[in-house]
């Protein structure tokens, strides 16, 4: 015999997001004890850490609190293993 593997699921799912009104949110799927991170970027180049979420389970929403910078702004979300 060998040793068991657990295998985890590990996939993103983005439920919902705001774009039409401030504040920005994102609502996505998680995995308990996983990390997310949030990012962001005016141009798809640069991108920097805005936020950090903690799998739950469930469903986490993300509310952008900072104020827009460039008229333009992308998000992206991470897994971080």
């Amino acid at each position: 015999g060998g040793l068991p593997v657990q295998i985890l699921k590990k996939k993103l799912a983005i439920t919902s997001f705001n774009k039409h009104a401030a504040p920005f949110s994102l609502t996505f799927e998680t995995e308990l004890d996983s990390t997310y991170k949030i990012e962001a970027s005016h141009d798809l180049q640069k991108w920097g850490e805005i936020g950090e979420v903690q799998g739950t389970g469930s469903s986490v929403k993300f509310i952008e609190r900072r104020k827009a910078l460039f008229p333009k702004q992308y998000y992206r979300l991470k897994l971080v293993e």
